[in-house]
């Protein structure tokens, strides 16, 4: 570890001070970046109300600031409904969002910091209160839209036969319609047809006002996209047919981890993808061979199991080239920080008597934030100061140079500097960004070095409205470097004045129109200094790309125009499961109709096969696979064809960018949509991650963190400003980037868009207006910098949800063990995401009452002799988090709680239920046989049924159980929702796995029971 220096680190640690409830008031971090340098001590202030809410949180560089300046505002402030649920959400960077819930805790009202209002109906509450539609209104519109209608099936013979009684069958949104048609038994989508918005007139937004269905239709295209899949008797993925007919199949070994796949083009035989894979005894994945004949090997660290070695070789020695294409040895600090990363396949070079070696290397400061990296580029590359969509092939892809990049950051955690060095002069740049005085919104030196008038160019929402201006006064003032801020001067059309880069965005926070040139036919006889006050031509001149989105904030349409002369270009890309079809043509005529047929188990590689139906270039042959070999942040760094010959390679800066690039031609390398991090880049230079847009020239997004302050105060920054360790998935929060689960668990991945993922409708993993899905980990006294997840986070439209969770019980606490916090509200290196769901639970209880007498008598349900309400049952739930408060609990459970000591556990509750004679439960079970609640064996029976979270409780946080429990008599947490602080159903699960014995905290609401006839 050449460049690890321990002295970085010492006396740095993370200081929780905690008052006198637990709760934590001040994060103290210390940053050194220097071995023998200074250290800045950084305290986040947070401040809780009288009930223990965070309602208050500032980050270091703003509470400097307010000591000065009284009128700048802390980086969040919450308020709370009297349940707990948030009601008001106040940020310097999104704004304020204002959310109204039901009184069943649903979300019924949203109004967005920009002012656009969301609203909800669900059924009556004499039928099971789902969701009928959603309705949205922007601030400039006279009337509502209905933006979301929700069809759901009735209990007849047709539907039953095909698994959809109860289910959405069909869901218009904001990108068309969806319509289920087939289910297993085990809940996967076996069929499901879509049909888009149609444009003709441009990318409206969607109004599905009215109730006759067939209206609908007349704004919908023509064309029907229908996937199909089938799967075993747990679900699991076998084959999947695309809407074009090309079918994928899995086949899997004993252990349900994948062994081999298989594409079969339309018309076309049968081919292999994945040969084999072997695994070792602990799951990790060891070898695997591909279809082109290209061995991957893995190699670990014994101690750590961090993956230390990927070897990608040729397994034919006839074939040209080298055997070894990729050979990545990677190099760890001692919490995990990747250090060095050098590729034993590429030679070292020489260039003006330096040694240019293939490695790389990284140094951070104290809090984990890369602060040097070094590496090798392309001597001729194209300096990269702005964006740039296009980064063309160089005439010399032999000649390299060493560069180093330094960074600079604020004490919010902002980046402000990016210097690069090189000992190619022309390379050297230095790139400013400058951050607002009240905010942590930045942009751009270029767009203004001034502070104060930085949040000018982000809407109240906190969505930037310019990425870029090359205006002659303000990049250069030699009017013959002009095109040299443009992609490709020789085809840009001399009424050009300057780029502008304006952004719009729709009512939901999603990027929904970018210009891209700004053209004017009469420019002004002089340039203004203040460009946003000029006066252009904004009408069908310019070029711009749109982009439509489903319900779920998925992109499901591309629109990218450009004008040259009198003809106006446009390319069309349209996303479906497992498929992408891309067009390029003019509104007459279509020149170019390709299909991208993405694999979604290729094991390491990413695979796609481009298709052409119309227009293939010369240079490529139809039906071309492409094997995408990428690092450990998932960026794509070297293609294979279908015969393991090399199609390209790029390497990356970190945060983005390209370092080196090399083609067989320009045309194959106009082909490669996977780049950084395994997104897709576009026209803008920015890259798509599915709930954000990513600026890899300033290493920040685009736009503030929809999840809140899952991932720390600063909303923009980028994974924590650690981007070679870490990655960022779909723009939420980041994981580890040491990808080992993904490389040892045969998991669908996001490219595959398998139906039982990607396009099943009762899983909504993203929110309209409110914000998006958060982590549903704990809360603990020591993560008071997020406050409670609300329920208006996260949109479920039936009981399955998904949502970004920690490790399993035995990882979490390994990774806690050996990573460093980031900060007092996120999570260890250690950690990484899956998706969890409700688990359904049908459970019987005997009661001598009759129905009648319940509906009458007792309306509100079951409950214990000595009732716990729900603030009281989330008290006493949150014992077992940490947060030991037991005033007004009943004195037996105090005294109770008190035995426990310090640490008390779930098998501590489980005992006292048991054991005690416990009054403040409701027992109830799994088993139809059971009589529970020492009633006669003649008591009526009453059948519970509920959808229900369910949790261990590892070192005082919720870790969810997806699976469920594995072991008898170890306990596990019920919640109906992701959080304690706002659940309404609180129970424990404990007893035998196949027989459990469910004691609720909480009433058991008699909307839940109905009475069970014995046999």
């Amino acid at each position: 570890m050449e460049n690890f220096n321990p002295k970085f680190y010492q006396h740095t640690p993370t200081v929780n001070v905690l008052d006198n409830r637990g709760l934590t008031i001040r994060d103290i971090r210390f940053r050194r970046s220097t071995a023998n340098g200074t250290t800045d001590t950084l305290i986040t202030h947070n401040l809780h109300d009288t009930r223990g809410h965070l309602i208050q949180s500032i980050d270091p560089r703003l509470y400097e600031a307010r000591q000065k300046d009284n009128t700048i505002k802390p980086n969040f402030l919450w308020q709370y409904d009297l349940t707990g649920n948030i009601l008001c959400t106040e940020s310097i960077d999104a704004g304020r969002t204002i959310t109204l819930n039901d009184i069943e805790s649903r979300p019924i009202l949203t109004v967005t910091a920009t002012g656009a209002r969301q609203t909800r109906q669900y059924e009556a509450p004499s039928l099971p209160g789902r969701l009928l539609s959603v309705t949205e209104q922007a601030p400039e519109e006279k009337t509502p839209r209905i933006t979301e209608r929700l069809i759901w099936a009735e209990n007849t013979p047709t539907v039953k036969a095909h698994n959809l009684a109860g289910q959405c069958v069909r869901h218009y949104d904001t990108a068309g319609v969806t319509r289920p048609e087939s289910l297993s038994l085990t809940g996967t989508v076996l069929s499901q047809s879509q049909q888009l918005l149609d444009d003709k007139n441009g990318l409206g937004e969607a109004n599905w006002a009215g109730n006759n269905e067939t209206t609908w239709q007349n704004v919908l295209t023509s064309e029907i996209y229908t996937t199909q899949s089938t799967c075993d008797s747990t679900g699991t993925l076998l084959t999947q047919t695309d809407p074009k007919g090309n079918m994928q199949r899995l086949v899997y070994d004993v252990a349900g981890q994948l062994k081999a796949s298989w594409l079969t083009v339309k018309g076309q035989n049968e081919q292999i993808i994945v040969k084999s894979l072997t695994y070792s005894a602990a799951g990790q994945k060891l070898r695997e061979e591909h279809g082109n004949n290209v061995i991957t090997e893995y190699t670990y660290e014994p101690q750590t199991q961090r993956l230390i070695g990927i070897t990608t070789q040729r397994k034919d020695d006839s074939k040209p080239g080298a055997k070894k294409l990729q050979d990545l040895r990677y190099k760890y600090d001692p919490v995990g920080n990747i250090i060095s990363i050098r590729n034993d396949a590429e030679a070292t070079r020489f260039w003006k008597n330096e040694e240019i070696k293939p490695e790389n290397t990284y140094t951070y400061d104290s809090l984990y934030q890369l602060i040097s990296a070094t590496g090798r580029e392309m001597a001729n590359i194209r300096q990269q100061s702005i964006s740039s969509p296009v980064t063309p092939l160089t005439s010399d892809n032999n000649t390299y140079t060493k560069y180093t990049r330094n960074y600079t950051y604020d004490d919010g955690g902002n980046l402000t500097q990016i210097q690069h060095r090189t000992s190619a002069p022309q390379n050297n740049h230095t790139r400013g960004i400058t951050v607002s005085n009240r905010s942590n919104r930045a942009v751009l030196s270029t767009l203004t070095d001034k502070p104060e008038e930085v949040d000018s160019w982000f809407d109240a929402g906190g969505h930037q409205k310019t990425l870029n201006q090359a205006i002659r006064n303000k990049l250069t003032d030699k009017p013959a470097e002009m095109d040299s801020w443009f992609d490709a001067p020789a085809q840009v059309d001399p009424l050009i004045w300057r780029r502008e880069q304006n952004l719009n965005w729709n009512t939901r926070g999603e990027l929904q129109q970018v210009t891209l040139v700004t053209r004017s036919k009469k420019p002004p006889k002089e340039p203004q200094e203040k460009p946003q006050q000029e006066t252009w031509d904004n009408s069908t001149n310019n070029d711009q790309e749109w982009y439509h989105y489903d319900s779920d904030g998925m992109r499901r349409l591309k629109i990218s125009e450009q004008k040259t002369g009198n003809n106006t270009q446009q390319q069309r890309v349209t996303y479906l499961p497992g498929l992408e079809l891309r067009t390029t043509g003019s509104t007459s005529k279509t020149t170019e109709d390709l299909q991208v047929i993405i694999v979604g188990e290729a094991g390491r590689a990413q695979v796609r096969v481009l298709h052409w139906e119309s227009g293939k270039p010369k240079d490529i042959s139809n039906n071309q696979l492409r094997y995408s070999y990428d690092n450990l942040i998932g960026s794509s760094q070297l293609e294979l064809d279908n015969e393991g010959q090399i199609i390209n390679q790029e390497e990356y800066y970190p945060f983005g960018g390209t370092a080196m690039w090399a083609a067989n031609s320009q045309t194959e390398a106009s082909y490669k949509f996977i780049r950084y991090s395994g997104k897709e880049r576009d026209a803008t230079g920015l890259y798509y991650y599915g709930y954000r847009y990513y600026q890899p020239w300033v290493g920040r997004w685009l736009s503030a963190d929809p999840a809140g302050t899952v991932d720390g105060l600063n909303v923009y920054r980028m994974v924590r400003n650690n981007p070679v360790t870490l990655l960022d998935p779909d723009g939420l929060m980041p994981t580890i980037a040491e990808r080992i689960a993904a490389l040892q668990k045969n998991r669908v991945t996001d490219s595959a868009s398998s139906l039982a993922n990607a396009t099943n409708v009762t899983t909504n993993p993203r929110p309209s207006v409110a914000p998006k899905p958060i982590s549903t980990k704990a809360q603990t006294s020591n993560q008071s910098a997020t406050p409670p997840i609300s329920s208006t986070s996260i949109k479920s439209i039936t009981s399955t949800l998904s949502v970004a969770t920690s490790l399993n019980p035995v990882e979490h606490e390994s990774a806690a063990e050996t990573s460093p916090p980031e900060s007092s509200q996120s999570s260890a290196l250690g950690t990484t995401s899956m998706d969890i769901q409700k688990k359904k639970f049908t459970l019987y209880r005997a009661d001598n009452r009759s129905f009648e007498e319940m509906q009458s008598k007792f309306p509100e349900g079951f409950k214990a002799w000595t009732h716990l309400n729900t603030e009281m049952a989330r008290k006493f739930t949150n014992i077992f988090t940490g947060l030991k408060d037991t005033s007004g609990l009943p004195k037996e459970t105090a005294e109770n709680i008190n035995k426990w000591g310090q640490n008390p556990q779930l098998k501590d509750l489980s005992t006292y239920i048991k054991y005690t004679k416990d009054k403040s439960t409701v027992w109830v079970s799994t088993a139809v046989n059971t009589e529970a609640g020492g009633q006669s064996s003649g008591a009526p029976l009453y059948e519970i049924t509920m959808d229900l979270y369910e949790f261990a409780i590892n070192k005082k946080t919720l870790v969810p159980l997806p699976e469920g429990r594995t072991k008898n008599m170890v306990p596990s947490l019920l919640l109906d929702t992701p959080k304690i602080d706002t659940a309404s159903i609180i129970a424990l699960n404990h007893g035998p796995v196949n027989d459990a014995e469910i004691s609720f905290l909480t009433t058991i609401p008699l909307k839940n029971v109905r009475p069970y006839k014995r046999n």
